[in-house]
């Protein structure tokens, strides 16, 4: 999401590297220049509470059970049964329905070259389906068997091709591996 046709700044703070302490501390300085109006925390930890409190935002608001609560000042309770992605939508505002709006990933016209290339190297020019079927939390991780399941259902029923989506890391690569041997035609 770094190349994004709004124009939009990405703020990273990755939490596993040493000095969590300080490099939180200095973040909160990074994100206080920013003067935020209104802050949306849709992680539910201490850390993002107290970064979010920190930001100086008369608006902050978050979920009613995440530790960090406490400096929201605005709250919604997370539903169960809904997707991840609905759940977050609250945070939007009671009125809002993921009906009137879909969500939707705008790429950049460089990315969107490249990646027209990649597809036409595979031949594939037509419409498709893109499965990515890795998560770094293990509790997120559908079963491989459901993808092969689901991924044999869109192609019995509508005929459109597979390209699976996998991360750099061993895990993801591995776990597309075998999708692809199970279901063949898969693009990796």
């Amino acid at each position: 999401l770094t190349e994004n046709i709004w124009n939009i700044r990405l703020l990273n703070f990755d939490k596993k590297k040493p000095q969590r302490f300080k490099r939180t501390v200095q973040f909160r300085r990074t994100i206080r220049n920013e003067n935020f109006d209104t802050v949306y925390c849709l992680h539910r930890s201490v850390r993002s509470g107290l970064l979010a409190f920190f930001s100086g935002a008369q608006n902050i608001i978050g979920f009613h059970e995440a530790p960090g609560a406490w400096a929201y000042t605005e709250t919604y309770a997370r539903r169960n049964f809904l997707y991840e992605s609905e759940k977050n939508l609250q945070l939007l505002g009671r009125s809002f329905r993921l009906a009137e709006k879909l969500p939707e990933l705008a790429i950049t016209n460089h990315v969107n070259q490249v990646t027209d290339e990649l597809l036409d190297s595979f031949n594939l020019n037509r419409p498709y389906i893109a499965v990515a079927p890795s998560s770094v939390w293990a509790t997120k991780r559908w079963p491989t068997g459901k993808f092969v399941e689901a991924i044999n259902y869109v192609r019995d029923q509508f005929g459109l091709p597979t390209v699976l989506l996998a991360g750099k890391s061993a895990s993801d690569l591995a776990v597309a591996k075998e999708i692809q041997q199970k279901v063949p035609g898969c693009i990796n």
